[in-house]
This record gives C-alpha cells, sequence and structure tokens, in this order.
C-alpha cells in the first residue's frame, strides 16, 4: 500500500512539473495537446492507485 501511494505520488509530481512549465511555451496547440494527456494520465495514476489500495486486505 505505501509503494501504490508513493508511485502515485512521483507520478503526479512528474506530471505537475510538466504543467507548470507548459506556462512558458507560447505554442498553444502544442500545450492543449499536452494538457489532455495530463489530465487523462492523472486520472489513470489515480485509477490505478485506487485499484492497488482495493486489495489490500484491511
Amino acid at each position: 500500500m505505501v509503494a501504490a501511494v508513493t508511485a502515485r505520488s512521483a507520478a503526479l509530481s512528474a506530471l505537475y512539473n510538466v504543467k507548470i512549465n507548459l506556462n512558458s511555451i507560447k505554442d498553444r496547440s502544442f500545450v492543449y495537446e499536452m494538457s489532455k494527456q495530463i489530465t487523462h494520465l492523472e486520472n489513470e495514476i489515480r485509477r490505478k492507485e485506487k485499484q492497488v489500495l482495493s486489495k489490500a486486505d484491511l
């Protein structure tokens, strides 16, 4: 369980770093597409974490 939460934190941290850096990119089309992908990945990360944690026998 700790590994799942740690992995989620690491993955979201990386995505937030990308999201922050998108502010300095002038290509609006690129920023829009990357933002969509980031949102998708954020949702997947959270879904996977819930899936793993649901297997825990507490």
